[in-house]
């Protein structure tokens, strides 16, 4: 997840289906209330970092991970 630290108005992000191994790079989105990760790659040892970062998202009410490894 790359140049999304600028997007500070960014509601909704739909990365489903895109390959993703962890939730990274997101601190600048303030705005961010919804993340779908549906579909991608992350992984029980990586969820721990990832939820770290994703705290940095104040506004953050909804995640989907089905279809991931750590969900499984």
């Amino acid at each position: 997840m790359e140049n999304l630290n600028k997007l500070k108005e960014l509601d909704y992000l739909n990365l489903a289906l895109n390959n993703v191994a962890m939730i990274e790079n997101i601190e600048g989105c303030e705005s961010l209330r919804k993340l779908d990760l549906t579909v991608n790659f992350i992984e029980l040892e990586s969820l721990k970092e990832s939820c770290e970062n994703l705290a940095k998202c104040p506004a953050i009410r909804e995640v989907y991970l089905t279809g991931n490894p750590c969900s499984e």
